[in-house]
């Protein structure tokens, strides 16, 4: 497979693609442009990506207004878009009614440092990562630094059947990148994703080297950010085919089980 001509050429790629960090829906103060599901699946062709795992507002109050609208788009575009439904420490409502309410929920979404600067191992979100154990959903859970990615191998080896997906950590800072390392040797039920609007060259290469490509997962953390220097930054990378194949596509397959 070459990876590299459709991106030189600035043409969709002719690879599967399964993006399983991307946002949804308006909110002030964080993007304000368009980001409705028909411009999500707009831009998908653009770059020829096939799935996309949305999650709702991340900074909203009011979050059965977003994770409603993102139901609206998962049922108008179900062969493009799956959602992770938006859990707060500020709401004791049961998610179940959002996988009721569409069949395009995968999972949960857990962003707590934009609710209130709320740890991800705060005890009032126990009895959402309780329900994704039950059922063995992935939790997509926002990190940056190392105490956040700490705390959710402290939530993956309370929840084992629970698919923990740490968000951006995996090409941050040192200290971060060691955490994750150490949390996924000691949880087999902990991934990450590559999201990140800059790292270093090489940090994808060093980090698979680290702990392998089966457990990490393309994420473009579209709309924040224009979504193909990151298409670009895994298809350019010096990985093998094999290596690239899990990342885009196969690694997300299984582990949000599309």
């Amino acid at each position: 497979m070459d990876y590299t001509k459709h991106i030189f050429a600035g043409a969709p790629v002719d690879f599967e693609v399964i993006d399983v960090h991307v946002h949804h829906g308006a909110n002030p103060g964080y993007y304000p442009g368009p980001a409705g599901g028909d411009d999500i699946v707009h831009a998908m062709g653009r770059l020829g990506v096939d799935i996309c795992c949305c999650t709702p507002g991340a900074t909203a109050s009011d979050f059965d207004y977003f994770n409603e609208q993102l139901a609206k788009s998962l049922d108008k575009h179900p062969h493009k878009l799956r959602g992770y439904v938006m859990i707060t420490p500020h709401d004791a409502a049961d998610p179940d009614r959002w996988f009721k309410r569409s069949p395009g929920f995968i999972g949960l979404k857990s962003i707590p440092f934009c609710q209130g600067e709320v740890s991800i191992d705060d005890p009032r979100l126990w009895d959402y990562y309780a329900y994704a154990d039950r059922r063995g959903l992935p939790v997509l859970v926002h990190t940056w630094a190392a105490p956040e990615v700490e705390a959710t191998t402290r939530m993956a080896e309370k929840y084992p059947n629970a698919r923990f997906i740490v968000a951006h950590a995996a090409l941050t800072g040192s200290a971060a990148k060691q955490a994750l390392i150490d949390g996924m040797k000691q949880c087999e039920n902990m991934a990450c994703d590559t999201a990140i609007s800059d790292t270093y060259d090489g940090a994808l290469e060093w980090f698979v080297d680290k702990v392998g490509a089966d457990r990490v997962l393309y994420g473009s953390d579209f709309i924040t950010f224009e979504c193909s220097h990151i298409l670009g930054r895994v298809a350019m990378s010096k990985l093998t085919d094999d290596e690239k194949e899990k990342i885009f596509s196969r690694n997300a397959r299984q582990w949000l089980r599309l």
